[in-house]
């Protein structure tokens, strides 16, 4: 529809009328003076019913027309028709249907002396049937046409139409003019042509293409639609379902709504709103603005220096070529600047900034945020706290509130602040350094230079020959990222092997080692040894350390000092081989332990092992195995099924309530059993040096069954000696009142 004025003198009162409308087009006049008409022309097809309204209450105007008068001319000009409403009012209307196809003239004027401002138009609606029908309007004149139900195909003229599809999968061409086209229900093809358009989708899969000029195409009544805007400034809405939306040329605005869409701007600065899920949105040449929102967006600044945005969800924003401005404001980003001078601003999350090529300014702001340099070809030089110092692949780069830095695949030197850092070293034999703060160092791949600074680090060495240098703090050495199980110890880095195979470490009092069986040794200070999953073993020598088996069956021994040995999930050993000597170890009541055990607080332990001295071992009420080695040792099970072995001196051997399996080893030992025990197995019993011993309690009597001899005691309590045939006088036996573990 178009908008004429009355603006180039007065219209006058015949044929020669400079003035003319289309169908659904408006027209602004003045009857100035008294019994003075104007005329304008307009183009019509033969056959159509045309409605010719005049409305007398122009509002821009203070003076309206009180009596309007319409008529309708032929080309010639002779009167065709009339009206005048019967009487005073503000509105004439004329309804006629042509008898040819040309031009027809529409005069506007008051009855008698009637004179003010008005408002002329001409419409024509034309319905098809409700088949699969076929019309082309005449190229002049403009109409209105209804398609009714079936699969029509309307063409229009070349001004401005109304073309509805309605029911069916319709095809709609507007042509030449500013044609407004409604697809309805359907599959539909709607196509503007040139002119300034307005297509609207209906409940189907439609596709609409604006042509040229400046169109507004709307998919938002539902179905997977394709939108086209073709040349020219053109808006774009798209729906809640699976949108394409294609910018084409000129400056257009794009907007997908919900759903899953793909987007390009085309050439020209274009303005997109991408929103949905897994929507993607590229700019195409031209300075464009993009804002990524909704739940996930991929956002293409392509060629030109563009402006992209990202808020709420997840989103990737690209600048491409040219000097680009990426910010979120979203809770996790990824952004890329690619080619260009680019500024990257990151949101409130964990966002991950990427310069590209080019000086680039870095901002980080809130959050955990990281500066990835993986995809450079250079080696990069980058220091948090001397942004001068940049080179290589971050050359002209100024980064702030970064907290990760991700080198490259070539030989990286990352520097850190007085914060807490991250710093990843990629590929390469790089040279970290986190300075202060507490810093999460990883060389990854290559022969790579870790230093800790100041502050509670840890560092990762990675695949290769790393030295690790924790300086000041409480440093970590981690090893959870192997392949490979590893033999490490802070003492003597010669004796490293596997996974930690010329891995030189000083200044680390904590390691944690890999998923298989590993071996780490301690040092003089107090370290904290975690062997994670696998049967490892752990060795923390002097200090007060911390020994973590965590999965698997692992063998801890704490050396000196008072030290924390937790087992986890396995059958755990804790080891005092080693000690100068004799220990007291009881995994009920730590306060019992005493020698190198003093101090020592034993968690999820299922075994002990004393030293080549003189030890007294006792078990809890669970299943426990405790194993004596040299020396004359006492060994107590407590509950639980126990397994108990002397070893070499003249052990003390007790295995308290349960079915316990005794061995004494070599030596005169001495087997001690009391009330309430259970149905014990000597495995090793010597008769002639042996003794059982009675604490409280007597025998019931002695029997030999297949081999061996079974005493009984108690209230049902037996003890079976394994491969002995003897009898009850043969047996060297004690009876006491009093407990001989005492």
């Amino acid at each position: 529809m178009a908008i004429v004025n009355e603006d180039a003198g007065d219209a006058p009162s015949d044929i020669t009328t400079p003035y003319s409308i289309n169908l659904n087009d408006r027209f602004y006049g003045i009857v100035e003076t008294s019994r003075e008409t104007d005329w304008v022309g307009i183009e019509l097809a033969e056959g159509r019913e045309v409605t010719i309204t005049l409305d007398g209450t122009y509002a821009p105007y203070s003076q309206w027309m009180s009596d309007p008068y319409l008529y309708l001319y032929d080309s010639s000009g002779n009167l065709l028709t009339q009206n005048d409403d019967s009487g005073p009012g503000l509105n004439s209307r004329i309804v006629y249907t042509t008898s040819y196809t040309g031009t027809y003239y529409i005069a506007a004027g008051g009855y008698s002396s009637s004179t003010g401002a008005y408002v002329l138009q001409a419409t024509a609606q034309l319905s098809l049937t409700n088949g699969d029908d076929f019309y082309e309007m005449p190229e002049a004149g403009g109409g209105d046409v209804d398609a009714l139900a079936g699969n029509d195909t309307v063409i229009g003229s070349d001004a401005d139409d109304t073309l509805r599809g309605q029911a069916g999968d319709d095809s709609l061409d507007g042509g030449a003019g500013d044609d407004l086209l409604a697809g309805y229900n359907g599959n539909d093809t709607l196509l503007g042509g040139e002119g300034n358009d307005r297509l609207l989708s209906g409940t189907g899969d439609d596709l609409l293409d604006g042509g040229a000029g400046d169109d507004s195409l709307a998919g938002y009544a539902g179905g997977n639609n394709t939108l086209i805007g073709g040349d020219g400034k053109d808006t774009l809405i798209g729906g809640s379902d699976n949108d394409v939306l294609l910018g084409g040329d000129g400056n257009d605005q794009i907007d997908s709504y919900g759903g899953t869409n793909h987007i390009e701007g085309g050439a020209g600065d274009d303005t997109i709103y991408a929103s949905g899920t897994n929507t993607v949105a590229l700019g195409g040449d031209g300075g464009d603005e993009i804002y990524a929102y909704g739940s996930r967006s991929a956002v293409f600044g392509e060629g030109g220096d563009d402006t992209l945005y990202a808020d709420w969800g997840e989103h990737t924003l690209n600048g491409g070529d040219g000097d680009d401005d990426l910010t979120s404001w979203s809770n996790s980003a990824l952004l890329r600047g690619g080619n260009g001078n680019d500024t990257l601003r990151a949101g409130s999350g964990a966002d991950t900034l990427i310069g590209g090529a080019g000086a680039d300014m870095i901002y980080g702001r809130n959050g955990w945020d990281t500066a990835d340099y993986s995809g450079a070809t250079l080696a990069a030089v980058i220091d948090l706290d001397d942004q001068t110092l940049n080179a290589g692949a971050a050359a002209g780069d100024v980064l702030s509130s970064i907290e990760t830095l991700l080198g490259t695949a070539e030989n990286d030197d990352l520097s850190g602040n007085a914060y807490r850092n991250e710093l990843l070293g990629w590929i390469g034999d790089d040279l970290l350094d986190g300075r202060g703060g507490r810093d999460f160092l990883s060389g990854w791949i290559g022969d790579d230079t870790l230093i800790g600074g100041e502050g509670n680090d840890t560092l990762v060495g990675g695949v290769g020959a790393d030295s690790m240098d924790g300086g000041l703090g409480i440093d970590l050495a981690a090893y959870d990222d192997q392949t490979m199980s590893l033999m490490l110890d802070l003492q003597d880095s010669a004796a490293n092997a596997g996974a930690a195979l010329g891995d030189v470490l000083t200044g680390i009092e904590n390691i944690r080692g890999s998923d298989l069986a590993d071996t780490i040794a301690g040092d003089a200070e107090d370290n904290r040894l975690i062997g994670l999953a696998g049967d490892d073993s752990l060795t923390g020598r002097e200090g007060d350390d911390t020994l973590i088996g965590s999965f698997g069956n692992d063998t801890m021994n704490g050396g000196s000092g008072a030290d924390l040995i937790r087992g986890g999930i396995g059958r755990d050993v804790a080891s005092y081989l080693g000690a100068s000597s004799g220990v007291t170890v009881d995994l009920a009541d730590a306060s019992a332990n005493t020698g190198d055990a003093a101090g020592d607080i034993l968690l999820s332990i299922e075994a002990l092992r004393g030293t080549i001295h003189d030890d007294a071992l006792s078990g809890n009420d669970y299943r426990n195995a405790l194993q004596g080695y040299a020396g004359d040792d006492m060994l107590y099970g407590r509950g639980g099924d126990d397994r108990m072995d002397g070893g070499i001196g003249d052990d003390l051997l007790s295995g308290g309530t349960g079915d316990d399996i005794l061995t004494g080893g070599t030596g005169v030992d001495v087997f001690v059993f009391e009330t309430a025990g259970g149905d014990d197995t000597i495995t090793d019993f010597d008769v002639a040096t042996d003794v059982l011993s009675f604490f409280d309690v007597g025998i019931d009597n002695v029997v030999q069954l297949t081999g061996d001899t079974v005493v009984s005691y108690g209230d049902g309590a037996t003890v079976t000696l394994s491969g002995v045939l003897t009898t009850q006088t043969d047996l060297s036996m004690t009876f006491a009142l009093s407990d001989p573990l005492v």
